[in-house]
């Protein structure tokens, strides 16, 4: 017999079956949340970060493990609805240039642990000093690549650390002087000419800049959308391909 081919939420799916109706939950949740609307990116999320509220931790072993229907029949709708403030407050922010393609997706859980715990879980109820240092660790951490493994070690343990990080900043414990030290950003000049555009680092430097200074759409000089619907095209940042055409050369000011 042919052996079936099941994904993580389908096992989870199952595993809760009795109890909660994972497959009816999505469904729901893609009709009430704007930004929910495709279900391959932040379903993970959600179910990580609801283990991480029961179980303190966000591996998939420990899902697999300890999660039980009990934990979404609580969290489901919370966790939910926050990722989608999360990601409203994202685009309206002008922090990522599309929703589809944010540099680290497990960056929204802290997110999600930082609008917890924020009075009224409002990012409008947030002090200035507050978004400011989570808008600091939004870009350093993707710039740095902290979610990408290296010095900072997996995944898991970065995003387990940033869930406490984020948690305590949304009560206004603020971070230490020793996390920012830990951030290690390093560019090569020449590695910036020819960076691909579905590089993490790329899409960091690029979601900077358009913070800073917002894309212009070619065709029509308006603001980029960065929202559902946006079909954002950004490629290099530096068109080494359309100076040649130009027969504009490296050595040329």
């Amino acid at each position: 017999s042919q052996g079936v081919n099941l994904n993580f939420t389908d096992i989870i799916t199952a595993k809760v079956y009795i109890k909660f109706k994972l497959k009816n939950a999505i469904a729901e949740a893609r009709q009430k949340n704007t930004y929910l609307d495709d279900k391959k990116w932040w379903v993970e999320q959600v179910i990580r970060y609801i283990n991480y509220k029961d179980y303190n931790e966000v591996t998939k072993g420990s899902i697999l493990k300890n999660i039980k229907a009990d934990s979404f029949q609580n969290h489901w709708e919370s966790s939910t609805s926050l990722l989608n403030q999360v990601h409203s407050y994202l685009v309206n922010q002008n922090w990522i240039l599309n929703t589809k393609e944010i540099p680290y997706n497990s960056m929204l859980i802290p997110m999600i642990a930082f609008l917890e715990n924020v009075k009224g879980n409002s990012f409008s109820k947030a002090s200035k000093k507050q978004i400011d240092y989570l808008r600091l660790w939004f870009f350093l951490s993707i710039l740095d690549g902290r979610y990408g493994g290296g010095h900072h070690g997996s995944t898991n343990v970065v995003l387990k650390k940033d869930c406490i990080l984020m948690k305590d900043l949304g009560k206004e414990v603020f971070p230490k002087p020793e996390f920012w030290k830990s951030i290690r950003i390093f560019f090569d000049y020449d590695e910036i000419l020819v960076i691909e555009n579905k590089n993490t680092i790329f899409q960091g430097i690029m979601s900077f800049l358009n913070y800073t200074k917002r894309f212009k759409n070619l065709v029509n000089d308006s603001n980029i959308d960065a929202s559902n619907h946006a079909k954002n095209d950004v490629h290099h940042i530096f068109p080494l391909n359309f100076l040649k055409k130009q027969k504009i050369f490296k050595n040329q000011d």
